[in-house]
């Protein structure tokens, strides 16, 4: 019972860039929403829609929340610098790692524990 248990909830953790599983998603910034005041003292940053059929990736398409946890990198290729969220805007091509499982929708809903972004527009 323990391994199934186990097993359940492996299932559910996706990777979170830290440990170098791939992202689940990368693609171009197709929508940005700052998040309304009320979300903002609930600690949500914004919303990203963000698409890209690339290979590798879990997903082609998301609406993928930003949180202040969640860990915003800059495009620097030499290291990694902290990226505000009012620094993401449409054409910026980015990567993220979400937290849990996206949602069955489409597109698929999630939130990201880190983001990347590869590319200013």
């Amino acid at each position: 019972m323990l391994l199934v248990l186990a097993a359940a909830w492996c299932g559910c953790v996706q990777g979170n860039g830290n440990d170098g599983a791939a992202p689940d998603i990368r693609g171009r910034i197709t929508g940005v929403i700052v998040a309304p005041e009320r979300m903002r003292r609930e600690r949500i940053a914004g919303f990203l829609k963000v698409e890209g059929a690339q290979s590798g990736t879990r997903y082609s398409r998301a609406a993928v929340t930003i949180t202040d946890t969640t860990v915003l990198l800059g495009a620097d290729s030499l290291s990694d610098h902290p990226a505000g969220f009012g620094r993401l805007h449409e054409g910026d091509s980015v990567e993220a790692w979400f937290i849990g499982r996206a949602t069955g929708s489409f597109p698929p809903q999630a939130t990201a524990a880190r983001l990347r972004v590869i590319a200013l527009r």
